[in-house]
């Protein structure tokens, strides 16, 4: 593949495409996506963002993506088709009484709305506060749809969860675990996007920077971590550019001559 065959690029949002310090798309980063797209390459968000989470990110920015899949691909939105996807029941009813024996925080969400089950401390709503501008409601699950959930545990706590849920996809972070629906993660909601669209996985580029955009940049024809990505992340990237601060996304698609 050279970088002349790339259809498609897959970014994730925050510490790829949004700094978190100004809170908002760094003109470089804009100013790359536009030129991408004004050359016929398809644009995608894939985020874990639920949908309630991306309010405050800029309505040109959304805009701009021919497809955006948040909570890592089990809500895609596209033009005016919206489809979502949910965690089995078997599974929520088993992570939410999980977490409630051993009074973990939940955050989980319908896909319109998000919620803590119950509770919530304040180490884990300033997260929040500080990521989207926005805060979950309070309010105990009772069998409602959820797309996605995060549960804030230990890694032991993390493993204990984790095999016990069946039904499930899930990635294992420093403080947390995210579960999603089975057989969805940023990995396979890129391939299913690719073919919806018709377009090879092998002539796509991914960028991102967390642990659960490791799946994504191994499924990309050229996975990109970026330099401000964690360890484990840029170990399993097919290349590191610079650091979102630093302009990273844009001086790399020039350097590849995509603009």
């Amino acid at each position: 593949m050279t970088t002349q065959d790339i259809q498609a690029v897959f970014v994730d949002v925050d510490g790829t495409t949004f700094r978190h310090d100004i809170y908002e798309v760094p003109q470089s980063t804009f100013d790359a996506l536009r030129r991408l797209k004004k050359q016929g390459i398809k644009l995608c968000l894939l985020s874990s963002r639920t949908p309630e989470e991306t309010v405050h990110l800029p309505r040109s920015f959304i805009e701009l993506m021919d497809a955006r899949l948040w909570s890592a691909g089990a809500v895609v939105i596209e033009n005016t088709k919206r489809t979502i996807h949910t965690i089995h029941s078997d599974d929520a009813l088993t992570l939410m009484e999980y977490a409630r024996q051993h009074e973990l925080v939940v955050r989980y969400s319908t896909g319109e709305k998000g919620y803590f089950d119950q509770r919530t401390k304040p180490e884990f709503s300033a997260i929040f506060d500080y990521l989207y501008h926005t805060q979950p409601e309070n309010k105990r699950w009772e069998n409602d749809p959820c797309v996605c959930a995060v549960v804030f545990a230990d890694p032991t706590r993390q493993d204990e969860l984790a095999q016990k849920l069946k039904h499930s996809r899930f990635t294992k972070m420093p403080n947390c675990i995210e579960i999603t629906p089975h057989g969805i993660d940023k990995g396979s909601a890129l391939i299913a996007q690719c073919q919806r669209w018709g377009i090879p996985v092998e002539k796509t580029v991914a960028f991102g920077d967390g642990i659960n955009d490791i799946t994504m940049l191994k499924a990309a024809g050229l996975g990109i971590a970026m330099g401000n990505a964690h360890a484990t992340v840029r170990a399993a990237a097919d290349k590191i550019c610079g650091r979102i601060e630093d302009d990273g996304l844009y001086r790399c698609v020039k350097e590849l001559g995509l603009i």
